[in-house]
């Protein structure tokens, strides 16, 4: 599997795309800087068949409603909760910024099932509920990687001063992340870069 990192501008968030060699598919870990994303598909002759949201913030999902200008029928991956967020400034935090209320409208979300998606050539991404930084977030793992939003950063610690934040529900979380990372030697991949 092949991981391209985008660096966003808001927050210097970052935006994941999978792909394959040998496939001309390609999905998304969460949605920034659409203008990134789509240069580098169109450099490389790719389809994108899925975004992956890690939770609902509006630094993980502003590009949304941009992307599916190009993929009308795209389909979101998220947890319930992340769904929700989609449509609520409240819970995505859009309301901060100077777009004002950001809502994902007219999108095919589906919630992400527990077993995982078998995506690419026969890759599974599986969920990991890692609530803390917020209860809707969802770090993925796949092959020998694992994506975690913001619910680990190895270079940053877990913001949890949100109102729908859990200090210790982080710290949980941190643990389990950390846990199979060491088990399954998984390189981790935060959703934020230095």
């Amino acid at each position: 599997m092949i991981i391209k990192t985008i660096h966003n501008e808001i927050l210097q968030s970052c935006t994941y795309i999978l792909t394959d060699e040998s496939s001309d598919e390609c999905y998304l870990i969460d949605c920034g800087d659409v203008v990134l994303i789509l240069d580098y598909v169109i450099k490389y002759n790719k389809y994108i068949k899925g975004i992956f949201l890690t939770h609902s913030h509006y630094d993980h999902i502003y590009g949304v409603n941009e992307m599916l200008k190009s993929y009308p029928k795209l389909p979101i991956y998220a947890s319930k909760g992340t769904i929700d967020g989609l449509a609520d400034p409240d819970i995505n935090l859009s309301y901060m910024y100077d777009d004002g209320d950001y809502i994902v409208e007219n999108a095919t979300s589906i919630e992400i099932p527990q077993a995982g998606l078998t995506i690419l050539n026969n890759e599974t991404i599986i969920p990991l509920s890692t609530p803390g930084h917020d209860q809707d977030c969802t770090s993925y793992i796949i092959g020998n990687s694992i994506f975690t939003g913001d619910s680990y950063n190895p270079d940053f610690p877990v913001f949890t001063k949100w109102r729908r934040s859990n200090e210790e529900e982080a710290d949980s979380s941190i643990a389990t992340i950390l846990q199979l990372v060491e088990e399954k030697q998984l390189t981790i991949y935060p959703g934020h870069y230095k």
